[in-house]
């Protein structure tokens, strides 16, 4: 198998669901939340349910504007996409992870990194060369996460690759699971009709885990060329062993429910219906999928379900001719990413022609919607996560894309 290491030397009186538009769904009552587990953030979403919510407060109203850039950590796809423009990846749209005093992110590459998560000082990297199978379908070479696994004596990184295989590697060394799959990986294609790697069939999110199961979908050719296409299935693997334990297939065979309602034999060959996005858990009901709209903040308030208030997400088009003359206010644009903390509101936005303003991670009061703090970024963010080390809280995002891709920390001056 392919692959290289690297080692070198909010308590809130009123609660709130907050939908903000390209991002996640939120609630604010912290006995709702499973909140990221002592200061760290061990899922994409931050907790099994994706609430994107951390209790820290040591950054709050009173200092939020005193945040200053940390660190910054520079993917190591720039160089290799500097030099190579064929492998030149999308936009950076991992969060990382922070566990045990360590920050992991996966690249647009696919290579996966463990950093310092006090100076952005790499610890390892795994490389599994996935690139060198060609551009992935849809949108290239881009990747939405890792899942993070323990059982309080191991820890693995989980994640599905662009050449449709399920990789297990070491928390600690980097190195492949020796005991997962042949040789740390898993092939999700084998025995699925029509899977082609690459170029029909892939993955560019990030598994869940639940109960010691890894479950994965994957992205299907949004632009077929022929009526057979591979099903959308949803599948279950078990996390040290790799051994799938159950299949939900998109497209029912014969003897399933609704199979029936395929006409014409088309169950044998229809495909797509696929889960590219990423998922939440729900350990005793299953699993939701979520996809909000875009460009607006939204916050209802759960006792009276109404809406507590809404504020737009950038300032909107307004160099345009027929709007330039005009007296308006914010218009929305750009997507925007949620991070509740128990004191704030994070949004990472991405800014742009759209939005009519750079790029920012912006700190908003819960209560009314007040943009208290903005903090201008020099490239567009992903969604920002927060951790607790050394006494310190951070706040994080991936930012950028392209031979242009980069990790930035902030943290109280």
């Amino acid at each position: 198998m392919p692959g290289k290491v690297k080692q070198t030397p909010m308590k809130l009186g009123l609660r709130l669901a907050a939908t903000v538009v390209g991002a996640t769904l939120l609630t604010a009552g912290v006995s709702s939340q499973r909140a990221a587990f002592e200061g760290q953030w061990r899922h994409y979403g931050g907790s099994p349910g994706s609430t994107n919510y951390s209790a820290l407060d040591l950054v709050n109203r009173d200092n939020v504007a005193n945040l200053r850039i940390a660190w910054r950590w520079a993917s190591p796809d720039n160089a290799v996409a500097a030099s190579n423009k064929a492998l030149m990846p999308g936009a950076y749209e991992d969060t990382p992870l922070m566990s045990n005093g360590v920050l992991y992110t996966i690249t647009g590459l696919g290579r996966v990194a463990a950093i310092d998560p006090a100076t952005g000082a790499t610890i390892w990297q795994y490389d599994p060369e996935t690139y060198k199978s060609g551009r992935p379908a849809n949108l290239g070479f881009v990747h939405r996460g890792l899942a993070f696994w323990t059982d309080g004596k191991i820890e693995r990184l989980l994640a599905g690759t662009h050449d449709a295989y399920l990789i297990s590697v070491d928390a600690r060394n980097g190195q492949p699971d020796p005991a997962f799959g042949n040789g740390g990986r898993v092939d999700l294609v084998e025995g699925l009709p029509y899977a082609q790697r690459v170029r029909n069939y892939t993955v560019t999110s990030a598994p869940v885990v639940a109960r010691n199961v890894i479950v994965t979908g994957a992205s299907i050719s949004d632009g077929p060329q022929n009526m057979e296409a591979p099903r959308g299935d949803v599948s279950g693997y078990d996390v040290r062993t790799g051994k799938r334990l159950w299949t939900f297939r998109a497209v029912p065979a014969r003897g399933e429910f609704g199979h029936d309602s395929w006409l014409e034999g088309s169950a044998e060959y229809i495909g797509n219906t696929n889960v590219w996005s990423l998922m939440s858990v729900d350990e005793t009901l299953g699993l939701p999928i979520v996809k909000p709209p875009y460009s607006r903040l939204t916050a209802y308030d759960l006792n009276r379900g109404v809406i507590g208030w809404q504020i737009p997400l950038g300032d909107g088009p307004r160099r345009h001719p027929l709007l330039a003359h005009l007296d308006l206010p914010p218009l929305g644009g750009g997507r925007g990413w949620v991070l509740a903390t128990r004191a704030l509101l994070f949004v990472g936005h991405r800014g742009g022609r759209a939005a009519g303003q750079p790029p920012a991670l912006l700190a908003i009061d819960k209560m009314t919607g007040q943009v208290i703090a903005k903090h201008e970024l020099s490239l567009g963010p992903s969604a920002p996560m927060t951790y607790l080390h050394q006494n310190r809280q951070y706040v994080a995002m991936a930012t950028g894309g392209g031979d242009r891709a980069e990790i930035v920390a902030f943290t109280l001056k």
